[in-house]
């Protein structure tokens, strides 16, 4: 079926579809890729991402900037940082994200895609 081409298309690839809504609070749309297993938890049937914990720390700093860019105005940004598991092992991420925003200019959140680039 189209349904389970599409997930083993999505197993496959070294990448995580996500939503950050207003709060912070990532969800990954589909099944999270195995580089991210170790670092999502399960609420109530969705995905839940750790965010800023699970970046390495030197990168953390980056990534707010951006994530203040992208709460201000509608835009698109390719950032490039490390993850680190809890086991200590690095990922280095290429991380799409645009910002919405609904119809009266408020800020909705940041869709993205995580690509492991490792």
């Amino acid at each position: 079926s189209n349904a389970e081409e599409l997930q083993a298309l999505v197993d496959n690839i070294p990448a995580a579809i996500y939503h950050l809504d207003v709060s912070g609070q990532a969800t990954i749309r589909f099944r999270p890729p195995a580089f991210l297993k170790t670092l999502v938890s399960e609420h109530a049937g969705t995905t839940r991402l750790n965010t800023l914990s699970m970046i390495h720390h030197d990168d953390r700093h980056m990534l707010s900037n951006a994530y203040s860019k992208l709460r201000e105005a509608k835009h698109s940004l390719t950032l490039v940082y490390r993850i680190v598991t809890p086991e200590g092992k690095l990922h280095w991420i290429e991380d799409h994200m645009r910002s919405s925003f609904s119809d009266d200019g408020l800020f909705s959140g940041i869709d993205g895609i995580l690509c492991e680039v490792t």
